[in-house]
């Protein structure tokens, strides 16, 4: 309140991701153009503020050189103290089906070193440092860049992760109309 008047602010989503977040080879390596994040904002209009935290090329894994943990994308998506966080990783390496064996720890420390052990990390990890923000999964569109068998897998397995965790999942990989 300043002076009885409230001040609203935009609803902030981030937009945290590999390179189909980030918009590679979509946006001319202009990421306010034409990637996914770009045109969400147009849909959403002017009471969102809408931020990519796409970076190409990164895997969930944490200990080598292409960890998305370890980005600057990463530690500013936190940062900017999102509403809503939008999670679409996992193309790169893909998703094994093996969510129950992978976090039978039950303590994010020692989940299993895989991608999907790290899925459940990041995720986890978003919903502590983000304590109030909506997170929403997004399975990966239809692509001819990776194996269908694996890209089906992976997004059977966001999905798994969805139901796992109470969340939203978008379905771009069978709701985008191309197979």
């Amino acid at each position: 309140y300043a002076n009885g008047v409230t001040i609203e602010r935009k609803l902030r989503v981030a937009c945290v991701g590999d390179s189909l977040t980030d918009g590679y080879k979509s946006s001319n390596g202009n990421k306010s153009n034409t990637a996914y994040p770009a045109y969400l904002q147009q849909l959403l209009g002017d009471d969102y503020n809408v931020e990519n935290f796409g970076k190409s090329s990164m895997t969930m894994m944490k200990d080598n050189d292409r960890s998305y943990w370890n980005t600057t994308e990463f530690k500013n998506s936190l940062a900017f103290k999102p509403d809503v966080v939008i999670i679409m990783l996992g193309t790169n390496n893909g998703l094994t089906d093996t969510i129950d064996a992978d976090t039978a720890s039950g303590n994010p420390n020692t989940y299993a070193s895989t991608q999907t052990g790290y899925y459940a990390r990041i995720i986890e990890h978003v919903a502590e440092k983000s304590k109030n923000a909506q997170i929403i999964l997004m399975t990966p569109p239809v692509t001819t860049l990776r194996n269908k068998t694996t890209l089906e897998t992976t997004c059977a397995v966001i999905k798994k992760f969805g139901e796992k965790y109470g969340l939203q999942v978008i379905d771009n990989y069978n709701n985008c109309g191309i197979t």
